[in-house]
């Protein structure tokens, strides 16, 4: 992201949120790692803009029947 953040989201997310300008390059994208929901469940991850607050971090509980398909 613009401001040096790193966004857990599916590629379809990351390529939407570069055509709105949040990323350096308008339209693009880098990926740092590819992950399944498995990778990152129960991890802890901080969320600065939540109200919710637990030791300053979220657990992730992914919804398993989520899945990226393309349009």
């Amino acid at each position: 992201m613009r401001s040096g953040e790193v966004f857990v989201s599916t590629t379809r997310a990351a390529r939407n949120m570069a055509y709105q300008e949040m990323t350096p390059e308008v339209g693009k994208i880098d990926v740092v790692a590819e992950l399944v929901g498995q990778d990152i469940m129960g991890k802890p991850l901080s969320a600065p803009l939540t109200s919710y607050k637990v030791r300053n971090y979220l657990y992730e509980l992914m919804r398993l029947t989520v899945q990226d398909r393309p349009c």
